[in-house]
Parts: structure tokens; C-alpha cells; sequence
């Protein structure tokens, strides 16, 4: 019995104090403010807007670095105008990669860089395939260049799922190296896979990592309460990503009114004590309005409710990417990175970025279609794995003439790898020639929804 099943087959707590973080700790109901959210904002005195504005900043662990609560995403941000309305509205900390959107994202983050580098916190990512130091090297270079900048804050490696990632010599020497170049200043790394936990606990013990930027929300990772405290007591800095648990309440009225879940989960993690910052990606210039007036609020009796409304709801619906179905699986289907593009495709409206993140994989999902689901016996949630796999592969599988992915070329998709043979963003193998032709999507039957 994996420890996640010996804890009951539910991620959160439901009682007076709210939805729990993680494995129980720190309610949701005590950190509440002492307004109502939204609606106390905008009834402040001007004094109190001030330090409203001033409460938009933490420091980020040990860098020392004054962080805006909520971080500017760029994960598929390709318009430098709503990065410079962000900027203006005082987010301050901008997290891009060297591999989002093949290099576009680096791009539009650096023209608005070419004027505005002093006002902001910059932190990049080495490409997931790099590895050896001259890979490394050639991944922070072309950032800088893209960047159109000789300096970044942070660097991190990205998409971290095996603990020999971080292990890795080579990272600090280029680190190092780069340091003393004046080319960056901060180390540290991302993740978002079932062994987040290993990796961070072995990112703890190096102590060679000053900021981690990781899948956190109020359904996830039972034993990541106490790790977020071994960080804090060794200046690891926190910034988090993916707070809204699968992005379900899309089709879902409850879930839109005031800002809505995405407001009642922003408010959440960016208030978390452990959490220096939260980070969205920003679209439009809404987007920018919305994420800039939550990062002065407190977490409301309101969210409390709503997210313990869409915890019940998907409980035994949302994957939590714990990995326990994993072994279980005759074909080695990464169950949690095919959540993850559906995710992407039906809950975020990025749906070209879901099907190419499945592309990448090889469409491992059609192997589900024959299977007896072994998996879901594995499944603490009780989750309906084989369905939602399934649908996710008649939707993520098919491609339009306009879309052409050749999976000898297709980008690394946040490390994902065929299987698991073989190191985190290594590409992949086979991909789409085997389908022969173009398939149109079926609707989506609400597995996949809730």
C-alpha cells in the first residue's frame, strides 16, 4: 500500500478549518483574513491601498530578491504589451524557459526587456535536454541573447522528475562559471512529477539550491508540508505553479462567480507563508488587471468555500500526479503528462500546446484502449483512469492540416519522454506517422471536464 493510500483515499481535509494543504497542514480556514477578499479591497482607505501595494511583495528565501506575490507566467505569453501592463501594475518577478514555445516566449520577454531589465526579478531556464557543460552553457547564452539582456536573476533546471538531474556536476560549473561572468546570480530548479518530493528533499541536502518553482495547490503531494519548512529554515526560496488542480471548474457556473476559482486558488498559495510567489501565465491584459488586484488581498471565507466545494467534487476525479498507477501499468503510460496535455488542451485553451506535449510522447494513451486497467486498482482516488485516458487520446491524438508535428524535431514539451527510458527531455520516438491519417476529435464526455 503506497503511503498516499495508507492516508485515506483523499488528498485534502474537510472540516472546520477549511480545505488542508497538502497532507493537513495549514488550513485554509486559518489564513483568513480579516476582510471578505475581493469586495474589502475595494473599500480601503488610501493608506491602506499603500500597504495593500506594499503586501504585493516577499522575499525570495535567501536570494534576498523582494518577489511580487504573484509571479508573470510565460509559458505561453507571446505579446511583450501585456507583459509591459503587468509590469505596470507592479508584478515584478518574470519566469520564462529557454524551451517555451520553441524560444518565442524568451523573445517577447525581451523586448520588453531591452527597456525595462532594471524594474524586474528575471529568472530563466536551461533547456531539459541540456546536460553536459558545454549544452548547459550554449542553453543560458541563447536565453541571454533572446532576453536581449547580459543578466538574469535566477536560473533553474527545468522539469526535473529524477533526482540525478539536480545531482548533475555539470550544472555547477556552468553555474558557477556563469556567476563570476556576471551572467547570472541564483540557482535553483523546477518540478512538477511524482517524485517532486524525492527531488526536492535531495535539493534540501545539497544545499546547492536557492530557489525551487513547483506544482503546488490544495489536492497534491502528501508530504510536501514539511519539506515547504526544511526550505524556509534553509532559505530555499518558493515560487509555485498549476495552484488550480486540473483547472476543472471551466464549464462549471458555481465556480465563476466574484473572480472565481482562479481567484480563490491565486489568493491561496500567494498567501501561503512558505510561498513567495505564485506564477500564472498572462494572456491578455484582463488577465494582468485580475492577477495584479488579487496579489493585495487576503484569502476570503468565500474561497474557503469554493475550494472545498471543488475538492469534493473532484476528488475522484482529478489525477494528482502522484505516480502510483505508474508501476502498474503493462505499457508505462505516464498517466499524470497525459492529464497534463488534456489539461492543458481542454482546461487551459492552449490547445495546440496540449496536442504537441502529447505528440511528444508518442501517444502513449491508445495503448489504454485494449487494456484491462491494472492502474486503477493502483489508484488511491479511485479515479476512472482507463476512460479518461481514452478520451484524452481521441482529443490530444488527432492533428488539423495546419498543425504539423514531426516527433523526430518536436520540441522537448517541459521534458517528457517516451515510456521512461531514457533522461527527462530527450524527445521522442515514433509520435504520429503511426496513425495513419488525421482522426477529428470526439466531445468531450466529461471524464476529462468533472
Amino acid at each position: 500500500m503506497s503511503e498516499q493510500q495508507g492516508k485515506g483515499r483523499r488528498s485534502f481535509l474537510i472540516g472546520a478549518g477549511g480545505v488542508a494543504a497538502a497532507a493537513g497542514a495549514w488550513l485554509i480556514g486559518d489564513r483568513l483574513g480579516a476582510g471578505t477578499g475581493a469586495e474589502a479591497q475595494e473599500a480601503l482607505s488610501p493608506e491602506a491601498i499603500r500597504k495593500a501595494a506594499l503586501s504585493k511583495y516577499k522575499t525570495l528565501g535567501k536570494t534576498g530578491l523582494k518577489i511580487s506575490k504573484v509571479g508573470i507566467g510565460t509559458a505561453s505569453t507571446t505579446s511583450p504589451a501585456v507583459l509591459d501592463r503587468a509590469i505596470d501594475l507592479g508584478m515584478n518577478y518574470v519566469d520564462t524557459a529557454h524551451m517555451y514555445g520553441n524560444g518565442e516566449s524568451e523573445k517577447a520577454v525581451g523586448k520588453v526587456m531591452k527597456a525595462r531589465r532594471k524594474e524586474v526579478v528575471l529568472t530563466t531556464k536551461f533547456s531539459p535536454r541540456a546536460r553536459t557543460k558545454a549544452e548547459l552553457t550554449r542553453s543560458l547564452d541563447e536565453s541571454l541573447t533572446r532576453l536581449q539582456c547580459d543578466h538574469v536573476d535566477c536560473v533553474l533546471v527545468h522539469a526535473v522528475e529524477e533526482v540525478d538531474r539536480i545531482d548533475n556536476a555539470e550544472v555547477f560549473e556552468v553555474f558557477e562559471a556563469a556567476r563570476k561572468a556576471g551572467k547570472v546570480s541564483h540557482l535553483g530548479f523546477s518540478g512538477h512529477g511524482p517524485k517532486l518530493q524525492e527531488v526536492l528533499e535531495r535539493g534540501i541536502a545539497l544545499g546547492r539550491y536557492e530557489l525551487v518553482l513547483i506544482k503546488f495547490s490544495f489536492m497534491d503531494y502528501p508530504r510536501l508540508a514539511p519539506l515547504l519548512d526544511k526550505m524556509h529554515e534553509k532559505g530555499i526560496g518558493v515560487t509555485a505553479m498549476k495552484t488550480r488542480d486540473g483547472a476543472r471548474h471551466v464549464d462549471l457556473e458555481k465556480f465563476q462567480r466574484g473572480d472565481g476559482f482562479v481567484g480563490a486558488t491565486l489568493r491561496w498559495a500567494s498567501t501561503h507563508p512558505r510561498v513567495a510567489s505564485a506564477v500564472l501565465t498572462m494572456k491578455t491584459f484582463d488577465d494582468a488587471d485580475l492577477f495584479s488586484k488579487i496579489a493585495g488581498q487576503e484569502l476570503a471565507a468565500r474561497d474557503v468555500e469554493m475550494l472545498e466545494q471543488y475538492a469534493a467534487l473532484n476528488d475522484k476525479v482529478q489525477c494528482r500526479w502522484c505516480g502510483d498507477c505508474g508501476p502498474a501499468c503493462p505499457s508505462e503510460v505516464k498517466v499524470w503528462d497525459v492529464d497534463r496535455a488534456a489539461m492543458y488542451y481542454g482546461r487551459y485553451g492552449e490547445e495546440r500546446r496540449g496536442m504537441e506535449l502529447y505528440a511528444s510522447m508518442g501517444n502513449p494513451a491508445q495503448a489504454c484502449v485494449g487494456c484491462s486497467a491494472p492502474c486503477e486498482s493502483a489508484c488511491a482516488y479511485q479515479i476512472p483512469i482507463r476512460a479518461q485516458m481514452i478520451e484524452a487520446d481521441g482529443v490530444l491524438g488527432w492533428r488539423p492540416p495546419d498543425l504539423p508535428i514531426d516527433p523526430a524535431t518536436a520540441p522537448p514539451n517541459e521534458g517528457i519522454v517516451r515510456g521512461g527510458d531514457g533522461g527527462e527531455g530527450e524527445g521522442a520516438e515514433g509520435g504520429m506517422a503511426d496513425r495513419g491519417g488525421r482522426r477529428a476529435p470526439f466531445p468531450w464526455s466529461g471524464v476529462l471536464k468533472g
